[in-house]
């Protein structure tokens, strides 16, 4: 599997934004799990106010594919919210779907009381998920407790996969600014 990173300075001199894109094109690797022609291109520009993720797939080969995808980000709740987790009866993971959202979500009372907004463009779906008790314990690089205080939001293709046609591109992105 080849995955590449930034070569180069990626610095608008004018704006002052900061960008590093990463590749990653079908190889005899990747054809082992899913044997589709296909390059990935994900670019995460650090702006003044915002943070601009964009994320782009080629079907580079004869055949169409279907695929699914989501951007994921972890957000630390104010610990008021502690208690709100710890109160729920339910005990295990969270995840929820949500179909046809609107282009622009807000995640409130983040840690620093800010709020933060997410403006997607082409991806229609969003997840909301906690990995709860049990699978934060799993997870090597989670604290036993850190379940109480995150939510983790999640723009993407979910409740039906994007159909790619040979030589077309999927182009999607989603901007993430504080209020």
């Amino acid at each position: 599997m080849a995955i590449s990173g930034p070569a180069k300075d990626n610095k608008d001199r004018k704006s002052g934004d900061v960008s590093a894109t990463f590749t990653m094109e079908d190889s005899e690797e990747t054809r082992k799990i899913w044997n589709y022609s296909f390059k990935l291109t994900y670019t995460v520009t650090l702006k003044a106010k915002s943070l601009l993720l964009e994320f782009t797939v080629d079907n580079k080969g004869q055949e169409a594919f279907d695929f699914t995808c989501l951007l994921t980000h972890i957000w630390e709740w104010m610990t008021s919210h502690r208690h709100r987790w710890s109160d729920c009866k339910e005990r295990n993971m969270m995840t929820r779907i949500y179909k046809s959202t609107p282009n622009e979500l807000t995640v409130k009372n983040t840690k620093g009381g800010k709020s933060v907004i997410i403006k997607k463009n082409n991806f229609p779906d969003a997840v909301v998920w906690n990995p709860w008790i049990e699978k934060a314990k799993a997870m090597s690089d989670f604290g036993d407790d850190e379940y109480l205080v995150m939510l983790c939001v999640e723009a993407g293709f979910v409740a039906k996969p994007f159909h790619l046609e040979p030589s077309e591109t999927f182009q999607a992105s989603q901007e993430l600014s504080l209020a």
